[in-house]
């Protein structure tokens, strides 16, 4: 069977990352447009340095005294070589995927939430006189006490006119919101769990809120505030999608000269964080065949393993899944299987993590270290529908919705908002409050600071695609994000500016 040219074009692609040369989207187009001989292409390659094809040696066919095109140095000097780096998982989950549930195992589920929410929210200063749901009726009219709750249901009216059907392990009741307090409660989900202070009403068939609280991360001390001794930096990545036809090449080689040129935050990398979405996938979406550079997922990974290679070894790189990536959708989503990453599983400087995930990065003995939260954030969109305030701006400012997560200690607060393996534990629950919390997804990027939790939401390597114009999404890409681990400062570069 003869080979189509979409096919020798992915050969040839394929055949450049084997010999650490990238092919530019534009040198591509440059290729089909004047019909250049493929074997004179590869003449080129295999006269060249690892580094970039570009439009400008193409043209050295038609042209020869133009100038090569500049490629990345061979060696740098990195200050991070002279610091060992490490790694260690802080949340261990059973990502073995059980075909067969029961409705104990979603029951059990709900229990396990609720009870490690609870157990945060006594952890709340004003809290007091907590009562079970069973008791209630046993206390006086007037008497003030407090449920921890979860939100059954929720009918709001507006202007005010709020109610929620609330539940604990011994029963539910009914509950209103005094009108005082409607803007604040206004903003709890279905599924939350929750403190409500208040007293019954006068013939004790339901609860009038007063007071409401979330479980939320303390206020940092200085003390608390972790950082490393050592002048390191980590930098944090997203949504690369190789394989698509929206990939950023550009993005990826001045991400290298980048790393290469002697910038100081460049010379200090030690920890790089990919927070899924690594490849563009297959089937993800409508009509996406038409939008794939690669159409096998092979590919699409050799892509990405090539990339990864090429990153040097004494950075610790820290990958998770997205909802893009070869792995089920259900959360906590497996790491990245090894078959098609064979040669990046076997490097000593690469930790394929689960997503979500948590890690301590650089905890060595004395030292406490950073404690990184991981999450792609495919859950978000389900929240920031939800929470009429932040509608219109999350999608563009995503810590806004990060932070709405931290109040709740939950990643997927409304249920249904993800997939959920059918397990009996609530994996998803932030037991552990990070030093760092990172997502993606979105494909906007955002950094802020909640409580002394830096916040990220990772730029993406993708631009703008048919389906992100329809859901309404407007990429942001290029960002680099970094953070200087010793200060505790970010820092963006713009990798196409």
């Amino acid at each position: 069977m003869l080979e189509t040219k979409d096919e020798k074009i992915n050969e040839l692609y394929l055949w450049a990352l084997k010999h650490n040369i990238l092919i530019t989207k534009d040198a591509i187009e440059y290729i089909l447009y004047k019909g250049i001989d493929l074997n004179k292409v590869k003449n080129i390659l295999t006269k060249k340095e690892p580094g970039f094809l570009e439009v400008k040696e193409l043209e050295e066919l038609e042209n020869p005294e133009k100038k090569e095109v500049e490629i990345l140095p061979a060696t740098s000097s990195f200050l991070a070589k002279n610091y060992e780096g490490k790694v260690k998982r802080v949340w261990e989950f059973n990502t073995d995927f059980e075909s067969k549930t029961s409705v104990e195992n979603f029951l059990n589920y709900f229990r396990d939430r609720y009870n490690k929410i609870r157990s945060l929210l006594l952890q709340r200063q004003g809290i007091r006189n907590v009562v079970s749901i069973e008791k209630l009726t046993s206390y006086k009219i007037n008497e003030e006490v407090s449920l921890i709750v979860s939100i059954r249901e929720k009918h709001d009216r507006g202007k005010g006119d709020l109610k929620f059907l609330i539940e604990d392990d011994t029963g539910e009741i009914l509950a209103f919101v005094d009108e005082n307090i409607y803007d604040v409660a206004k903003n709890i989900v279905e599924d939350d769990v929750v403190a409500f202070k208040g007293k019954l009403n006068g013939s004790k068939k339901y609860f009038i809120i007063k007071e409401v609280f979330y479980p939320d991360i303390p206020i940092p001390t200085n003390e608390s505030i972790a950082h490393t001794k050592e002048p390191l930096t980590a930098a944090f990545l997203s949504d690369l999608h190789f394989g698509s036809a929206q990939f950023i090449e550009k993005a990826m080689q001045r991400f290298f000269k980048w790393l290469y040129s002697g910038d100081d935050y460049a010379k200090r990398l030690k920890y790089l964080f990919i927070l899924g979405d690594n490849v563009d996938g297959v089937g993800i979406y409508p009509d996406q065949e038409k939008e794939l550079l690669m159409h096998n997922i092979y590919d699409q990974y050799k892509a990405f393993e090539e990339f990864l290679l090429k990153i040097p070894e004494h950075i610790e790189v820290i990958i998770i899944p997205g909802n893009h990536d070869a792995v089920r959708l259900a959360e906590p989503q497996p790491i990245l299987p090894k078959k098609y990453l064979e040669e990046a599983h076997n490097l000593k400087n690469l930790h394929f993590e689960t997503n979500p995930a948590m890690v301590n990065i650089h905890g060595f003995d004395g030292e406490k270290g950073i404690n990184v939260l991981l999450y792609h954030g495919y859950s978000f969109n389900a929240l920031i529908d939800t929470l009429t305030d932040i509608r219109k701006v999350a999608r563009d400012k995503p810590t806004i919705v990060m932070k709405e997560i931290l109040k709740r200690r939950h990643l997927a607060p409304i249920y249904g908002s993800t997939l959920l393996a059918p397990k009996e534990i609530d994996n998803h629950v932030i037991d552990i409050i990070p030093d760092i919390f990172a997502s993606g997804d979105l494909h906007s990027h955002d950094v802020s600071n909640y409580k002394g939790v830096t916040l990220i939401s990772a730029s993406t390597w993708q631009a703008q695609t048919s389906f992100q114009d329809r859901v309404g999404h407007v990429a942001n890409p290029g960002k680099l994000t970094l953070v200087d681990l010793q200060m505790r400062k970010t820092k963006v570069i713009d990798l196409l500016g």
